[in-house]
């Protein structure tokens, strides 16, 4: 038993200097785009000294790197991801509203895996180097390259919209 709890532990102080990292270079991505940071905050429309002086102060831009990063991910941490900068709404329920279609379509992807990829899985292993192995493998890179493009349009997912979205997942569960 003391074997999984050191196992658990070190898992578990793995994953939390990954999440540091990851939160770093999340933090961090503001910084590294073109231009200001206030500049990004208030996109491409024209702002005067006083409406940037006031974006700096609301968001303590003017404050040490280290201070703004400790501030935002003791935000996070207690469950405050603030406000959309896009739409002003609040991120959290935003993120919650989306929360039972995103769950519902991963439910139904690992389910579409299991069921379809595990038998292509064992096939393609029974018939090693022949044909149906070949096509198997083509066809999970392809199902894989599928995915990153879906990704990589952005403006397929804004028109596809939730409405849509939820459709799909109905036509799913038939």
């Amino acid at each position: 038993m003391r074997e999984w709890g050191r196992f658990l532990l070190v898992r578990l102080a793995g994953t939390v200097v990954v999440v540091l990292i990851l939160s770093i270079g999340i933090f961090s991505l503001v910084y590294l785009s073109p231009g200001s940071v206030e500049q990004t905050l208030l996109g491409n429309r024209p702002v005067t000294d006083a409406t940037r002086a006031a974006v700096r102060a609301q968001y303590h831009l003017d404050d040490p790197l280290l201070t703004q990063y400790l501030r935002w991910f003791g935000d996070a941490i207690r469950g405050d991801l603030g406000t959309s900068i896009r739409t002003g709404g609040d991120v959290v329920s935003m993120v919650g509203n989306r929360l039972p279609l995103t769950l519902a379509v991963t439910l139904y992807g690992g389910l579409l895996a299991v069921l379809v990829g595990v038998p292509l899985g064992i096939l393609a292993a029974v018939r090693r180097g022949r044909l149906l192995d070949r096509l198997v493998v083509a066809g999970s890179v392809a199902g894989l390259l599928a995915i990153e493009l879906a990704h990589a349009s952005e403006p397929m997912h804004a028109a596809l919209g939730q409405a849509e979205a939820a459709r799909l997942v109905a036509c799913l569960g038939r």
